[in-house]
């Protein structure tokens, strides 16, 4: 067996590595799966994790349930189906002072990323234009809002409507609530268009409180729902400052169907869905004069985000799991929890971060 000698010259790599702050793992400020059939959604059958407390209205005699799907499997997921024969909003909200600590409902106030993962779908055999009152079909899900009513409210939300044809996700702003696509404004998106009019998405959106900047990811998921935090998700546009609404204090979070009066029935789905608080992952050691890269934690390890880089993994006692080229984003699966160094080289220097896995 040949047996890997450690060099006094990684030997200091690693102690400088140890010498400095432990970068921590993310802590899951809510979450729910929605995984108990229920008919309406209550707070006794899907409160989540924290119990939260969910309040269902409807202007139009929709209906805020859980339910198998896809169809024939044993999953549930949130469903909000439309009335045929009354037009109208419905959705179901609670609140984000049920979140867990560290999360700050006053955005910017935040010491942490802010991370949101979720999937999204709607049933309907044809184009959904929105949130207009006419001919308007449209889902959201709001990340926070000022207030209760959404259709008033001011906040963020991913939302799922036509592109050029068929779907795509987009990360908006809204004033005056989600009553018209007059009132929403992008942020970033579309995404990639769906294939079919009725594709699951997986989304995740990544909010920077020290610059405001967010993120927006997606993957087409075809007519399975998939995990949003398995596998990759492709960056949808580029980083983009928003603070509008960063520096108010914000009070809910929900989901919302926009549906009209139509044969259907038709329903908008969501499942997995999960807000996560993770401390800033900055470099700790540098050679050269600028950041490489960027490490983000995903479930079960971390992804690298680089251009043109070589990255390498190494456990502590200098063993190398992981040899990869990055040009965008790539994940990295850790059979272990601890301590792992990251190496991220360019033709421009080197960065090392050591990163924990919890």
């Amino acid at each position: 067996m040949k047996i890997k000698t450690i060099t006094p010259r990684f030997f200091l790599f690693i102690s400088l590595l140890f010498s400095l702050i432990t970068v921590n793992a993310q802590t899951t400020v809510y979450s729910n799966d929605f995984n108990i059939a229920e008919n309406p959604l209550t707070s006794a059958g899907n409160p989540g994790t924290p119990a939260m407390t969910w309040t269902n209205v409807t202007t139009g005699a929709g209906t805020v349930r859980t339910g198998n799907f896809p169809s024939g499997t044993s999953n549930y997921a949130l469903q909000i189906t439309n009335n045929t024969s009354t037009a109208g909003r419905t959705y179901t909200y609670g609140g984000l002072s049920t979140f867990s600590d560290p999360f700050q409902a006053t955005l910017s106030s935040n010491t942490n990323y802010i991370i949101w993962t979720l999937n999204m779908r709607i049933y309907r055999s044809s184009t959904s234009v929105g949130f207009d009152v006419t001919n308007g079909y449209g889902s959201a899900v709001v990340l926070c809002a000022d207030g209760s009513n959404f259709l008033t409210a001011n906040g963020y939300a991913v939302t799922l409507m036509r592109g050029t044809d068929k779907n795509t996700v987009r990360l908006v702003k809204f004033t005056g609530g989600l009553s018209a696509n007059a009132n929403l404004t992008t942020i970033i998106g579309p995404s990639a268009e769906s294939t079919s009019y009725t594709d699951y998405y997986s989304v995740k959106v990544i909010y920077t409180p020290a610059t405001n900047k967010w993120q927006l990811f997606s993957r087409i998921d075809g007519t399975s729902i998939v995990d949003p935090e398995s596998g990759t998700l492709t960056q949808v546009g580029t980083e983009t400052v928003d603070e509008t609404y960063t520096n108010t204090a914000m009070s809910y979070f929900g989901f919302l169907f926009n549906h009209q009066t139509t044969t259907g029935p038709y329903y908008t789905c969501f499942d997995n869905f999960k807000v996560v608080a993770t401390p800033n992952i900055t470099t700790d050691l540098h050679v050269g004069s600028q950041i490489r890269g960027i490490v983000k934690p995903i479930s079960g390890g971390f992804s690298v985000s680089a251009e043109n880089a070589n990255v390498k993994v190494y456990d502590t006692t200098g063993k190398l799991l992981n040899n990869k080229q990055v040009n965008g984003t790539l994940d990295f699966s850790c059979a272990s929890k601890g301590l792992y160094v990251i190496q991220i080289k360019t033709t421009t220097g080197v960065d090392a971060i050591k990163y924990v896995v919890k």
